[in-house]
């Protein structure tokens, strides 16, 4: 969901030729995590800074950053043949969601294996930061919280339901 859908990757997801997934947040949280991770990239030496994030120097600049990537994000989420992951269902329900992932992949692969390995050591997944929602509640002033969602509604109410997911309710294609 970071990069824009274009026509042919498109056409070979709708034709079952890839297979894709979109993972995707609640995109207060989002922002609260680009306003952390580009003060993250200030306090490295500049050559090894990413750049798009060091220039995030404000919670309102990470939630227009955030709201101008919701467009993106939406071509992914509303095709419906790519497999949507809620973080909020990866936090609570981790080891359905993951069986879900492997269903929808037409893989066999030990999930509960795989998520003892990454639950016993978060170091092993690749930025990894604090594994918890909802953390725009506590850091959003009232005036960046009435920004947010003036920007963010119609995308909260479409794709992030305030409960998670019920996976073992989702169905998928047979092979």
């Amino acid at each position: 969901t970071h990069s824009i859908m274009d026509a042919r990757i498109k056409e070979l997801i709708n034709a079952g030729i890839v297979k894709a997934t979109a993972s995707f947040r609640n995109p207060m949280d989002v922002a609260i995590s680009l306003f952390e991770v580009g003060k993250k990239e200030r306090s490295k030496p500049p050559e090894k800074q990413r750049k798009g994030f060091a220039q995030i120097h404000s919670i309102k600049q990470a939630i227009d950053t955030c709201a101008n990537l919701l467009t993106i994000a939406r071509d992914w989420l509303e095709n419906e043949h790519i497999f949507n992951i809620y973080y909020r269902d990866i936090v609570l329900n981790t080891q359905n969601t993951a069986k879900s992932l492997r269903n929808f992949l037409g893989v066999s692969v030990d999930i509960d294996a795989i998520c003892d390995k990454y639950n016993k050591n978060k170091k092993l997944i690749w930025e990894f930061n604090k594994g918890t929602f909802d953390r725009w509640k506590e850091i959003l002033s009232p005036e960046e919280e009435e920004y947010a969602k003036k920007l963010f509604s119609d995308f909260i109410r479409k794709f992030c339901p305030m409960e998670p997911i019920d996976l073992q309710k989702v169905k998928f294609k047979e092979e």
